[in-house]
């Protein structure tokens, strides 16, 4: 698509004013498209992926993974060039979402057909990234405090939980896995709103220096993830009591690399790589609102395909390391940060993979509501 570089004429149309009625202006910059798109591909199902890896042999994964990074890098751009179609937004100096973008151009019937499953598409990762947030968050309130407490408002009383253990009635010890069947509003699940919601009423170029922040959580918390990886795998690590947790008869693996076939032939397995891979790259329904903000010059390619491919190469990073690195994965269903932070590392990992939740996914849950 054409992306012109032409400011004067941006200016000319007003690109750099801010549209009635409360929305941002026109201000955030190349870096900081990068920085945005970056997180918001970096989402919940990240993971995921390590386990994915271990059930269904790292083979397709690493393929869905991949056909899913160009299928939805060219899905963003082609977004990106169906608004600039739209007579008179050449420039992007129109303010134009994705359902009114259906609506231009399929009518108003598939409008609000389109505009059921988009805020399905969002609710749907939101929730993913609440549910981890909040047990994430729990945990670490569990280890600060020893106990974490919640509403059980399925039987309208009060409950606690120590880390890692099933919620019950306050006062009482439980020696069972944590939430099992358990409907409770916990104190991870109040901290996750109470840093959600004020930030969903920002504009999206307001919210850009909390997303600044998250990326350097992203990277610096990852990067230390993938330096444990590396040392566990070096040094043949397997923690034996998480992979025999609420087991019996389990064979642990000879090696790290064990655990972790090329491929599994089984129709259950393979029955979870396509969803989980189009879950990990479901970002496209945030890039209109990025192109309504993002300053004129900021060219569309650059600011899509340079986040996504160093998305892409985190994301591989993460699921094949991490499934090399625990071998308990498959066998306690867990995903990776549960993994980490329950298990026998050093502190600075494990405080790393509570700090990795709530300056990873957290600040990607207001985006959605922006």
């Amino acid at each position: 698509m054409k992306d012109d570089n032409d400011e004067t004429i941006a200016r000319r149309h007003k690109s750099d004013v801010g549209v009635p009625g409360g929305f941002g202006t026109k201000r955030i910059t190349l870096y900081g498209s990068w920085c945005l798109n970056l997180n918001n591909c970096m989402g919940p199902a990240m993971v995921l992926l390590p386990l994915l890896n271990q059930q269904a042999g790292w083979f397709t994964p690493t393929l869905a993974m991949i056909t899913a990074f160009f299928l939805s890098s060219l899905a963003c751009t082609m977004l990106c060039e169906a608004m600039q179609r739209i007579p008179g937004n050449r420039y992007f100096t129109q303010r134009v979402e994705f359902a009114t973008l259906v609506r231009y151009y399929y009518g108003r019937k598939w409008y609000l057909v389109f505009q059921g499953l988009y805020n399905l598409s969002m609710q749907a990762t939101n929730i993913a990234a609440m549910i981890i947030s909040a047990q994430v968050v729990d945990r670490c309130i569990a280890r600060l405090g020893h106990k974490s407490y919640a509403l059980d408002f399925e039987h309208m009383k009060f409950a606690s939980s120590q880390e890692g253990l099933k919620w019950c009635d306050v006062g009482k010890n439980c020696s069972e896995p944590r939430f099992q069947s358990t409907w409770v509003i916990s104190l991870g699940y109040l901290v996750c709103m109470a840093i959600c919601i004020p930030f969903g009423y920002l504009n999206l170029d307001d919210n850009m220096w909390f997303q600044w922040m998250s990326l350097g959580g992203l990277l610096l918390f990852t990067t230390e993830f993938f330096g444990q990886f590396i040392y566990n795998m070096l040094h043949s690590t397997i923690d034996n009591d998480s992979y025999t947790l609420g087991h019996s008869n389990i064979t642990i693996p000879d090696t790290v690399w064990d655990q972790t076939p090329f491929f599994v032939a089984s129709t259950d397995a393979q029955s979870q790589v396509l969803g989980i891979s189009i879950f990990a790259y479901a970002y496209v329904v945030t890039i209109p609102s990025w192109v309504n903000e993002k300053k004129a010059g900021v060219n569309v390619n650059a600011a899509v395909w340079v986040p996504a491919t160093v998305g892409l190469f985190m994301k591989l990073g993460t699921g094949l390391l991490g499934a090399w690195a625990f071998a308990s994965l498959n066998n306690n269903n867990q995903d990776i940060v549960e993994t980490i932070i329950g298990s026998s590392q050093p502190k600075v990992t494990i405080y790393s993979g509570y700090l990795w939740d709530i300056t990873t996914l957290i600040p990607g849950i207001p985006v959605l509501a922006v």
